[in-house]
């Protein structure tokens, strides 16, 4: 299997504007990273949706884009927790708030989203330990289980592009 990190940090702004924060990389070997998981084509669709004329038809064009225009991807968890039992993965999820939160220290962006409301709580218990501010933190529901959830993370993400573009943060 590919390594997950170091697609990563291939992929990493020297300057990260937003910071999208999900649970960690799913078991099975995909991977937003590796261009094939479900979060992949919702974030990818939400972009198409915003920025009607970039293609991203190219292998990597998108991540590139992403990169380029300052926005990344970290995860709460860097081993797949989404096959644990219930108290396992939260006990991972509370293991990886102190990771995180040097992460956006280290990045301070000017607005994170967190994929996932499961999440929530970990990922702003990080942005508080991390003792840096964001202009803006988000939510955004998570594309796994149903054609409705993947539609439903599409049109928040466009939303938040919106207005990313209302505030400066993109053109």
């Amino acid at each position: 299997m590919k390594d997950a990190q170091k697609t990563r940090e291939l992929f990493k702004p020297i300057n990260v504007k937003v910071l999208y924060v999900a649970e960690s990389p799913p078991t099975g070997g995909t991977f937003f990273y590796f261009e094939n998981s479900n979060l992949y084509f919702a974030i990818l669709d939400a972009f198409e949706g915003y920025f009607e004329n970039i293609s991203f038809k190219e292998t990597t064009a998108f991540l590139n884009f992403f990169k380029s225009i300052g926005f990344y991807l970290e995860d709460l968890c860097l081993e797949p927790v989404n096959k644990l039992s219930k108290r396992d993965r939260l006990k991972k999820r509370q293991g990886g708030i102190v990771r995180l939160s040097r992460i956006i220290r280290e990045l301070s962006p000017r607005a994170v989203i967190i994929l996932m409301k499961g999440i929530e709580n970990q990922a702003r218990e990080a942005i508080q330990q991390s003792r840096h501010t964001p202009d803006f933190i988000g939510v955004s529901p998570f594309p796994a289980h149903s054609k409705q959830n993947k539609l439903n993370c599409t049109k928040k993400n466009i939303e938040f592009l919106e207005y990313f573009r209302d505030i400066g943060i993109i053109e």
